[in-house]
């Protein structure tokens, strides 16, 4: 197993390390862009570095990213590239702003990518998947306030969801839980159930207390 320290938002950064693991393993057939960040602040609140480190490194690292190993994949029709999204990317809650906009963005380069691979590219062999997970019981959702009867995803639990989608071989759009997919119903709904689930929402997220994956450095 190889370890590879890297600021996946600057590019060039990336291609150095990527030449590392060429040469150190090979050219990599799978790649889980799981790389994220949430500071869980108002964005009147959040500082512009707040800012610019959650679209760095939810959109801008995840594009890198496949911009530097998907041709690979492409040129021998042969891969798997995984997403990991978030429901937030389907609803927003107030406190999540910035980090539900970069959500819906991944989801939309999943399926930009997803298209793109196998109309323009004619990869009909390389998989793209998107995995859409409710909270997780990480350091990144410190504080959080469910339910009852709603628990945080365990990470194991997730990664073994994902574990199973790359050795399946078959390219995935999934949510986990299955009652986390129930948000995608809310853009069919009228505005007011949105403003309500809102409403309902924010004391949940309201004592959010991210750790600071900078402090450190």
């Amino acid at each position: 197993m190889h370890y590879y320290k890297c600021d996946l938002t600057n590019f060039d950064e990336l291609q150095s390390i990527a030449a590392r693991i060429r040469k150190d393993v090979g050219e990599p057939t799978i790649t889980i862009a799981n790389a994220g960040i949430c500071r869980g602040k108002p964005i009147l609140a959040a500082s512009k570095e707040d800012i610019d480190l959650t679209f760095g490194v939810n959109n801008l690292a995840l594009l890198w990213t496949a911009k530097t190993f998907i041709p690979s994949m492409v040129n021998k029709n042969h891969g798997h590239f995984l997403i990991v999204a978030s429901q937030t990317g389907y609803t927003c809650s107030p406190g999540l702003t910035d980090y539900s906009a970069t959500k819906s963005a991944a989801i939309a380069i999943y399926e930009g990518l997803h298209g793109e691979i196998r109309r323009i590219h004619k990869a009909d062999s390389v998989r793209v998947s998107c995995v859409s997970p409710g909270p997780v019981d990480t350091k990144m959702f410190n504080g959080i306030k469910l339910g009852p009867g709603i628990a945080s995803l365990n990470p194991e639990t997730l990664g073994k969801k994902i574990a199973d989608i790359v050795c399946g071989g078959r390219a995935k759009n999934i949510f986990i839980p299955a009652w986390a997919g129930l948000t995608v119903w809310m853009r069919a709904m009228p505005d007011w159930v949105r403003v309500g689930m809102q409403g309902f929402s924010t004391g949940i997220f309201s004592q959010l207390k991210p750790h600071n994956p900078m402090e450190g450095k």
